[in-house]
Parts: C-alpha cells; sequence; structure tokens
C-alpha cells in the first residue's frame, strides 16, 4: 500500500468518525429537546387531567342514571298504588298523590 492509499484510507476513517460524531450529537440534541420541551410536558399534563375529568364525569353519569332508574321505578310502584284502587282512605290517596307529584318533579330535574 502506497502513502498516498494510506493517507486516502485514513482520510476517509476521518471523515466517516466525523459524520458518526456529528449524528451522535444530532441524536443526543433531538433527545433533550424531547425531554426538555415544556410545550410536550404541558400537554401531556392536560392530557393526564382531562383523562381524569372524563373517568370522573363517567362515574357521576352512571350514579345519575342508578338514581334516576331507581326513581322511575318508585315512581311506577306509586302510581300503580295510586291507581289501583286498594288505597281508600282519602288522606293516604292525598298522600300518595302528592308523594308521586314529588317523585315526578325529583325525575324531570
Amino acid at each position: 500500500m502506497s502513502t498516498t492509499q494510506i493517507a486516502a484510507a485514513l482520510f476517509e476513517l476521518q471523515q466517516l468518525d466525523l459524520e458518526l460524531d456529528r449524528l451522535v450529537s444530532e441524536e443526543q440534541a433531538v433527545t433533550n429537546a424531547l425531554q426538555g420541551n415544556s410545550g410536550l410536558q404541558k400537554m401531556r399534563a392536560e392530557y393526564n387531567i382531562a383523562q381524569q375529568h372524563l373517568r370522573t364525569g363517567l362515574q357521576g353519569q352512571k350514579e345519575a342514571e342508578w338514581a334516576l332508574e331507581e326513581l322511575s321505578q318508585r315512581l311506577s310502584a306509586q302510581e300503580k298504588r295510586l291507581y289501583s284502587g286498594t288505597v281508600n282512605n282519602p288522606k293516604e290517596l292525598y298522600s300518595l298523590q302528592q308523594e308521586v307529584q314529588r317523585l315526578r318533579a325529583q325525575q324531570n330535574r
């Protein structure tokens, strides 16, 4: 191998080494930018908060649906009793009618 061939091979090796150093440095810069990106961190925090609010809202919706179902069942039972003719006492009928009206108002809220 001649001196010029050795020099050319060393120069090519040096160029590859410099390119490798540049790429490693660029990768490190990108990694640091992503980790230190306050906008990204803020968006992740907001996303987590929104997810928690969604879970809380869904749980509240389920509880409201269960309460409405229970209220509907109570209303149905009281209306059935009111219109069945089994209650003959006027005071009890009035009380039952008031209860049905209260349950309907509560259901409409």
